[in-house]
């Protein structure tokens, strides 16, 4: 198979597995992963949806796809086309270049693009085009790398890289330039609002592409393990994330059949060391398109609290921050509880958002004269537990 098949393979086949939001055509059809690979194509009842969308919702530039089709159909050979029903201009562009593309005519990327929004946009297009670069690029970058075996870590690393954040920063952009005309401002305005929906839609859907329960029992992996298959527990623990009206609570039952033995060297709030004593760790993202925002907890064995806070992708935080809620320690013979109480307005909401989180967990049973052993809910790479990029989605449900 020839390179710009491999690639195609790969561009198709990603937006195939994350594809959503479309009407199936009624007539025979031809998907567009098999466009890419197959050598002869029984074109004279192809349909092709030429609206590749990332899941939840964003239109992708498709002129490049329905150059591809047409050079790998017999001679004279149209085929039928199924669009969106949205009102995006990256739509509106995908049904212009459908029709010239399929007409016969000559088609150059980079100059219709330009000579469509110049036509739409005016002096906006410099804006547009570069939001349609952009889009383009992200995606096909984001399913490339992922190699199309892991839908959930394709899903995730599309939302948490600025695969959305970037297209809304240039079309923000173009909203603050006071030579446009009050038309060309109108036009920038609209496919901010579109793109906005979509991103939301986007969050809600991948909620079902991630996980959202949290749970242990077996179902934990060790820290820095990197097959993704579940690793036993030596001493089990229940980890559970509850919304109430006025706050979440974060509750543990941790199993522990050697208590005397648990290592506890820390005795104030916010030890420094707290992470190298037996405990919990768990970190809160309230915003997912504001990975750097975050609120880190970790509570021992012995009853010890930290808390932390912070604002920005590198590890720089504040341990000055403390949460406005409680954090309850209970020990039993064999075994220890948690329940930390934090109120929503610590991550800046009078009530419980409709939106998810992103969180992580993390469990450090240290035992005196054994190898300490650590599991995370969501695997992450070695180095440091601040990887947001990483964790999963909390959906809060009642």
């Amino acid at each position: 198979m020839s390179a710009e098949k491999i690639l195609f393979s790969v561009f198709m086949g990603g937006l195939l597995f994350l594809c959503a939001c479309r009407t199936a055509p009624q007539e025979p059809s031809i998907n567009i992963l098999q466009v890419a690979t197959m050598e002869k194509l029984p074109a004279e009842k192809a349909v092709f949806n030429i609206a590749p969308y990332i899941q939840g919702g964003l239109p992708i530039p498709a002129d490049r796809l329905m150059l591809y089709i047409k050079k790998n159909l017999p001679a004279g050979t149209v085929p039928k086309l199924h669009f969106s029903n949205d009102k995006s201009i990256i739509t509106e562009y995908n049904r212009y270049a459908a029709e010239k593309i399929f007409s016969g005519a000559e088609f150059d990327i980079l100059k219709e693009r330009q000579q469509f929004l110049n036509r739409k946009a005016g002096k906006t297009a410099k804006i547009l085009l570069e939001y349609f670069r952009v889009i383009e690029r992200r995606s096909l970058n984001t399913f490339f790398h992922a190699k199309l075996e892991n839908r959930q870590a394709a899903a995730l690393d599309f939302y948490h890289t600025d695969s959305l954040q970037k297209p809304e920063q240039i079309l923000k952009k173009g909203l603050n330039r006071k030579v446009y005309s009050q038309k060309e401002v109108d036009v920038i305005r609209k496919e901010l609002k579109f793109f906005q929906e979509c991103k939301k839609r986007i969050a809600q859907t991948l909620q079902k592409e991630v996980p959202t329960v949290i749970a242990g029992d077996g179902k934990w992996h060790r820290l820095n393990f990197r097959s993704g298959k579940p690793s036993p527990l030596e001493a089990k623990f229940k980890v559970d994330l509850t919304p109430e009206k006025g706050a979440v609570v974060f509750r543990v039952v941790a199993e522990e059949p050697e208590m005397a033995a648990r290592k506890i060297t820390g005795t104030k709030r916010d030890y420094a060391k707290a992470w190298r004593d037996d405990c919990f760790e768990i970190f809160i993202v309230p915003e997912p398109e504001k990975p750097g925002k975050c609120i880190q907890f970790i509570i021992t064995s012995g009853g010890v609290l930290y808390d932390t806070e912070y604002n920005g992708l590198s590890p720089v935080h504040n341990p000055a921050w403390n949460t406005s809620g409680s954090c309850k320690v209970d020990r039993n013979e064999k075994s220890w509880e948690i329940t930390l109480t934090i109120p929503w307005k610590d991550f800046g909401f009078d009530k419980k958002p409709s939106d998810p989180f992103l969180t992580n967990v993390f469990r450090y049973r240290v035992i005196k004269g054994k190898k300490p052993g650590s599991y995370t809910w969501c695997p992450i790479k070695s180095g440091g537990n601040f990887q947001p990029k990483k964790f999963g989605f909390i959906a809060w449900e009642e």
